[in-house]
């Protein structure tokens, strides 16, 4: 990845971060998932190629954020 790659995903996620602090009201106080259900979501072991920056925050949002 390279500079100008890795600010856009920065300024993405950032962005994200902002919008997530102006409605943090708007989500629950505890996890909404049983406990272990987030790491067996999770592979077992890491990818042998790294994956594109989308697919990983795809799965922050969708796997880490609700846990």
């Amino acid at each position: 990845m390279d500079t100008t790659e890795f600010r856009r995903h920065a300024h993405a996620f950032v962005d994200w971060m902002a919008d997530y602090l102006a409605e943090v009201e708007c989500y629950p106080v505890r996890a909404q998932v049983k406990p272990g259900e987030v790491a067996a979501k999770l592979p077992l072991t890491p990818p042998e190629r790294g994956e594109p920056m989308e697919t990983i925050f795809a799965d922050f949002t969708s796997v880490v954020l609700p846990g």
